[in-house]
């Protein structure tokens, strides 16, 4: 009499769809310690970035095209805010950028501040801002018109929402922040 094993094509089935769910277990592993390592990496650029500068007589837009040109930083101003009389005399090796821009802005009456990877060049006089309209068309990187994306400004509660067309309108102190934020994109 034969004896028939009925067992082994069973345990095959059940090895493959071990294997199957232990090979997404790992892969999903992998990806949430790439995504944490990655976006830790990210948070501390602007505390961690160190530049070389030696600027003689130079302007401050001069020493912001210097810093972009050594880092992903780039800078946001209104052309009139820098209107300094105040030549940048620089000579620094493998210093940070907060420092930089402490001893250059130190005696104006500009001051800084970094959101991610734009460093807003603001007067320091809180006080005396003014309301302004502020009007746009948001985009992604390919040029398309980006609707419902939300513009907040920072600290705040008070933003508004892109249109069909992507375009926005908010009034806002000349000083603000805008913060933008659409689903699927950084």
């Amino acid at each position: 009499m034969k004896k028939i094993y009925h067992s082994s094509i069973f345990s095959v089935v059940q090895h493959r769809k071990l294997r199957k769910t232990l090979t997404v277990m790992k892969l999903t592993i992998f990806l949430f310690l790439s995504f944490g390592i990655v976006s830790t990496a990210s948070r501390g650029y602007s505390q961690n970035t160190r530049l070389n500068v030696t600027l003689h007589n130079a302007s401050i837009q001069q020493l912001f095209q210097d810093i972009e040109n050594q880092s992903d930083f780039s800078f946001f101003y209104k052309d009139d805010q820098l209107k300094v009389k105040k030549p940048v005399n620089i000579k620094k090796k493998n210093v940070l950028i907060s420092d930089v821009l402490n001893e250059a802005l130190k005696g104006t009456n500009l001051t800084y501040t970094v959101v991610d990877k734009i460093i807003v060049i603001r007067p320091k006089n809180n006080a005396q801002a003014q309301i302004i309209e502020v009007t746009g068309t948001v985009r992604s990187s390919t040029g398309e018109t980006l609707p419902g994306v939300n513009i907040l400004v920072k600290g705040t509660q008070k933003g508004t929402i892109t249109g069909a067309d992507g375009k926005y309108v908010i009034n806002v102190p000349d000083n603000a922040v805008l913060v933008f934020s659409f689903v699927g994109y950084k």
